[in-house]
């Protein structure tokens, strides 16, 4: 399966589905946006919780489940979000100017509108909250962590899964040889978006932190390490 073939659908039963792209699963049909909105309210559910009563449905959807985040991790990358701005904008606007294809496009924003990043109105894309976070220039903004946890020395880890679950053992020499920190000091740019990914990280947990525990007994609090 390729990205491209990842797609959230809406089936006649409102439940989630995969399937491939077709001339009838075009993003700009209204009648698609509006079943894909109707099933967006009233199933707003992440696509890792179960939605569907068939154990088999249940272990398609968790074996090809890493279209998701791939499919965030590349929006992030490409800089959508910036793109998208205030106003809503079609497929073909934003395409242009983020250098992508349009239908790749269009339909990697659905699978996204489905868990609430992003939403189409009116045949053109709009943010949501969580969109927003995508936003370089957002104060509590996220794209520089999901670019980050979308970098291969991240990803790839996981393709040696079964290596750690048979040995017990850590894969990361297999992966970063020499370890991560060795890894950003050799490589400046992830190293940058490493720094990024910690500051937008913590800008937004901080106030719930200070919000839900009292720090005024210490009159010195260092983060060590």
């Amino acid at each position: 399966w390729s990205g491209q073939t990842f797609v959230r659908g809406i089936r006649d039963s409102g439940a989630p589905s995969l399937v491939s792209p077709t001339p009838a699963a075009d993003p700009h049909s209204s009648a698609l946006d509006d079943r894909t909105m109707v099933f967006h309210r009233r199933n707003r559910r992440s696509l890792y919780s179960s939605t569907m009563n068939d154990p088999a449905d249940d272990l398609l959807r968790i074996s090809m489940s890493h279209g998701l985040p791939r499919c965030l991790h590349a929006v992030a990358e490409l800089g959508i979000a910036d793109a998208l701005g205030e106003s809503p904008r079609n497929a073909e606007e934003l395409a242009r100017e983020t250098g992508t294809d349009a239908g790749a496009l269009a339909r990697t924003l659905r699978v996204l509108s489905a868990e609430g990043i992003f939403e189409v109105r009116d045949g053109a894309w709009g943010h949501t909250p969580a969109s927003r976070l995508l936003r370089s220039d957002h104060p509590q903004s996220m794209r520089s962590f999901v670019r980050m946890i979308g970098l291969p020395v991240y990803w790839r880890g996981f393709e040696y899964f079964a290596d750690a679950l048979r040995t017990g053992e850590s894969v990361q020499e297999k992966v970063v040889p020499g370890g991560y920190w060795k890894y950003l000091t050799e490589n400046p740019e992830a190293a940058r978006l490493f720094d990024e990914a910690m500051m937008g990280k913590a800008a937004g947990q901080i106030a719930g932190v200070l919000r839900s525990y009292d720090f005024s007994a210490f009159g010195t609090i260092a983060d060590i390490g």
